[in-house]
This record gives C-alpha cells, sequence and structure tokens, in this order.
C-alpha cells in the first residue's frame, strides 16, 4: 500500500517496516517447517515484500536521484576542466581531488544501490573520471618527461664519452659509473611505467649505455689480453711438453696440473666474459689441454698395459711349464 503513495514519508515509512514483516514470515516460516502448502504461501509473500521493497527504494531514488546525478556530475566536470588548464599546478590540483570524487560516487553507488538507472550513471561518471585523471597524469609526465630525458641522456653521453679516451683510467671510470646510470633509468621508467613514449626512450639509452660499456670493457681487455693470452698459453705448453717425455712420472705430474690449468682458463673466461677475442683464443686453449691430457692419460695406460701384459704371460707360463 505504501508503494502507491505519493509522500516519500509514506516510502520511507515502508522500507522501515519492511524487517519487521520479514522477521514475521520468518516466525511462520519456522512454524510450519516442513509443510509444503505454507511453504508456496512462504515465497508467495517473500517474493511480494522483496518487489515492494525495490519499490520502495526506487521511488525514493527516483526522487533524489536528479539532484545527485547533477552533483555527481559537477564534481566529474570540474575535474575534467583542470585538464585543459596549462599550469601544471591545476593537473596537480586534479589529480589530488580525484580520489575524493571517485568517493563520493561511491557513496551513490551504496545509495543507489540496485537501482539499474543509477549505475548507468555511475558507470558513465566513473569511466569520465578515470580517464580525466589518466589524461591529467599525462600532462604531467609529459611535461617532466621532457627534463629527465635530458638528463637520461646527459648520463648515457657521459659513460659514451670515456670510450674516446686513451687513459686505462678512464674507462674503468666509466666502468664504474655504469651501474649509477643504469640505476637512474630504473628510476624513469618506473616513473613512466604504462607510457609508451618513455618506453621508446629507455629502450634506446638502454642499448646505448649497454654498448658503451661493452666497448669500454673490451679496450680494457684488449689492453691486458695480450699479457694473459701468453700466461694462459704458456701453461698448457706446459701440460703438452709432458706428452713428450719418457718417465710416466712426467705424464702422472701433468694429469695432476691439468684441473689448475682449467682453473687458471676459467679465472680468464669470466674475466673477458663478453670479448669474442677471448672467446676464441679460450676455445683454442681448451682443445689444446684436453687433447694433452688424453694424451697423458694415454700414455700412461699403454704403459701399464705393457707391464700387466708381461705379468699376466709370466703367469700362464709358469702353469704351461708345470
Amino acid at each position: 500500500k505504501f508503494v502507491s503513495e505519493r509522500d516519500p514519508a509514506w516510502w520511507k515509512q515502508g522500507i522501515a517496516d519492511v524487517p519487521g514483516v520479514s522477521d514475521k514470515l520468518a516466525t511462520f516460516r519456522e512454524k510450519y517447517d516442513g509443510l509444503e502448502a505454507w511453504d508456496a504461501v512462504d515465497q508467495e509473500l517473500s517474493d511480494r515484500l522483496k518487489t515492494a521493497e525495490k519499490k520502495l527504494k526506487t521511488n525514493l531514488a527516483e526522487r533524489s536521484m536528479g539532484d545527485d546525478k547533477r552533483t555527481a556530475g559537477d564534481l566529474v566536470k570540474k575535474i575534467e576542466k583542470f585538464v585543459s588548464e596549462r599550469d601544471p599546478g591545476w593537473w596537480k590540483q586534479g589529480i589530488s581531488d580525484a580520489p575524493g570524487v571517485s568517493d563520493k560516487l561511491a557513496t551513490f553507488r551504496d545509495k543507489y544501490d540496485g537501482i539499474d538507472a543509477w549505475s548507468t550513471v555511475d558507470e558513465d561518471l566513473s569511466n569520465r573520471l578515470k580517464t580525466a585523471a589518466k589524461k591529467l597524469k599525462a600532462n604531467l609526465a609529459e611535461r617532466s618527461m621532457v627534463d629527465d630525458k635530458r638528463t637520461a641522456e646527459d648520463l648515457v653521453k657521459k659513460i659514451e664519452k670515456f670510450v674516446n679516451e686513451r687513459d686505462p683510467a678512464w674507462w674503468k671510470q666509466g666502468i664504474a659509473d655504469v651501474p649509477g646510470a643504469s640505476d637512474k633509468l630504473a628510476t624513469f621508467r618506473d616513473k613512466y611505467d604504462g607510457m609508451e613514449a618513455w618506453s621508446t626512450v629507455h629502450e634506446a639509452l638502454s642499448d646505448r649505455l649497454k654498448s658503451a660499456e661493452m666497448n669500454l670493457k673490451g679496450k680494457l681487455a684488449e689492453r691486458s689480453m695480450g699479457d694473459d693470452k701468453r700466461t694462459a698459453e704458456d701453461l698448457v705448453k706446459k701440460i703438452e711438453k709432458f706428452v713428450s717425455e719418457r718417465d710416466p712420472a712426467w705424464w702422472k705430474q701433468g694429469v695432476s696440473d691439468v684441473p689448475t690449468v682449467l682453473d687458471k682458463l676459467a679465472t680468464f673466461r669470466e674475466k673477458y666474459d663478453g670479448i669474442n677475442a677471448w672467446d676464441t683464443v679460450d676455445q683454442e686453449l681448451w682443445d689444446r689441454l684436453k687433447a694433452a691430457e688424453r694424451k697423458l692419460k694415454s700414455n700412461l695406460a699403454e704403459r701399464s698395459m705393457a707391464d700387466d701384459k708381461r705379468t699376466a704371460e709370466g703367469l700362464v707360463r709358469k702353469i704351461e711349464k708345470l
């Protein structure tokens, strides 16, 4: 009956009375638990009660929805207006105000929960608010991106400049500065996360930084590679020299020394990691060392085999002699 009334006070009274009626229906439901005849009555009355409650809430919502829609719309428009401003101060203000507007929309969402008409309004205003906030952040990002791009480029150029120096001390300084420049680039990447414009800048500067670092390491490597190559070759030659000896003791010494030489080669491999010139040297020395090791073990095996053959033959002859 409250539904057909025109005075909102009656709608509020009806909504206030719903819980009491619902409790009464629950009492009857327990009283007639297990009786199918009452189940049908209970289902019908519960449905009618829910329908009436929804209609009462809709009546109240429609009465106040117009004002609330205008209020919510004005709040979103205020944020949207900041987008067209040129002063970054307004963009920051808009970004600062957006969460408050979002909270207000959430309040209205709760107030009109279950009202389809408001769901449409809420979806539209929420999307507009998100779009405006995103644009404001983009405006700020674009304004600061220019300065940050210049800063990042200067850091990379500083590393690249070391490549042209002749003093190895500068190469070492450049290599030492790379981690700091890399960290700064990572900071900017996080700052502009999701912005394609910065992703392109970051990728280009990261590639240049890696290239400069590789060149610096290459220059240092070339300076020291000659001595290290001779050292490594001498170690391998020493093992190879044992192969031509006739005394098995030298073969055993050579086999015993191989792990030490392998460790030394591994040390040089780490030192010149990423340097193609050393990869070639390393592969050649590794192959020679392994070949020498196999030959030494073969020499020892052949010498042992001859002795064992003589022993075995002696034993057989002894039996034959009997």
